[in-house]
């Protein structure tokens, strides 16, 4: 055997290896997704992606119900105590507001603000009888102790995202998404005020209101999308329907179910269902009401495992009674 046959021998060898091989493939890769938004990836994967709609909703962007961290720019997680350290002294905290400098999340806005506009040295001041603002001077700021206010620096009111229940429980992170709003004329003296509204997400050409569900099977790693939860007028079914089998072909099953309505009266549901190795998308006429359809993603490894603690935590409250 000469050196170049021996060259071709050794190639065919490589090539039939590399072809019968057995690579690992990531269960996220095969996974369903909601728009950009693929089942199985981490947080911080999610976390860093853009917002698809941002032409319907500027500077839409995900918020979580994890105490411990929010997202702020599109590749970091700044700790929520971090901001909270550049407050100013007379920030409240309260069950139902988060409020953070303008300044310190300047950058992920889709605004311009002025340096001035942005000025964060507030001046204490009262409301007389006639409800008017007047500066307080600082001889006076004794006698007007128990009314004294201050004006906050410029600050954006961020979205509280609340979760209670056996999957917030188990250590589940909701996200939403929201978009800012800025107010010039809210505040006395003028300065911005940024407010976030909820964002949506376009399915297909229905608007919906989608909710995304993440949770951390292993004890190392990070959360991992898991469920998405999307909501929309159940009118919409029929066209919803007829997007998803021009984008996926024929549905895995369809079955139908019958739902009553407070009056008695019985209506057929219908829940369609596409599911391959690892996930689900799964669609329903009807949901929490008969105004209201859904469609849920499922990703059924990270699933399973929190179902397989969420039965662990039944059974040792079980063994308590």
């Amino acid at each position: 055997m000469n050196r170049n046959t021996r060259r071709l021998v050794v190639l065919a060898l490589a090539l039939f290896a590399i072809a019968t091989a057995v690579f690992p493939c990531s269960a996220g890769d095969m996974s369903y997704a909601r728009r950009t938004y693929r089942l199985g990836a981490t947080i911080s994967e999610i976390a860093a992606l853009a917002y698809p709609d941002s032409k319907d909703w500027p500077g839409g962007r995900m918020f979580f119900s994890s105490e411990q961290t929010y997202v702020w720019a599109t590749d970091a997680w700044l700790p929520l105590a971090d901001i909270r350290k550049a407050m100013h002294r007379s920030w409240k905290e309260n069950e139902h507001t988060r409020w953070v400098p303008i300044k310190d999340i300047r950058h992920i806005l889709p605004f311009e603000f002025t340096d001035a506009e942005l000025e964060g040295d507030p001046e204490p001041y009262r409301h007389d009888e006639n409800n008017y603002i007047k500066p307080v001077k600082k001889e006076d700021l004794a006698k007007y102790a128990d009314v004294l206010c201050y004006v906050h620096p410029p600050q954006a009111d961020l979205p509280t995202i609340t979760y209670l229940g056996a999957w917030a429980d188990a250590g589940v992170i909701k996200g939403e998404l929201y978009y800012p709003q800025v107010d010039r004329k809210w505040r006395s003296d003028h300065k911005p005020r940024v407010s976030y509204s909820e964002a949506g997400l376009w399915l297909g050409d229905q608007w919906a209101t989608t909710t995304f569900y993440f949770y951390q099977p292993t004890d190392s790693g990070e959360p991992l999308l898991f469920y998405v939860e999307t909501t929309g007028r159940s009118d919409g079914f029929e066209r919803i329907k007829g997007l998803f089998a021009e984008a996926n072909g024929t549905p895995t099953s369809v079955s139908h179910e019958p739902v009553q309505n407070r009056m008695g009266a019985v209506f057929q549901n219908e829940i369609v269902e596409y599911r391959n190795e690892t996930s689900s998308m799964i669609l329903k006429k009807y949901d929490s009401d008969l105004n209201t359809g859904s469609v849920v993603h499922v990703h059924w490894p990270t699933f399973n495992k929190l179902k397989a603690a969420l039965g662990k935590t039944d059974r040792e409250a079980a063994s308590r009674l």
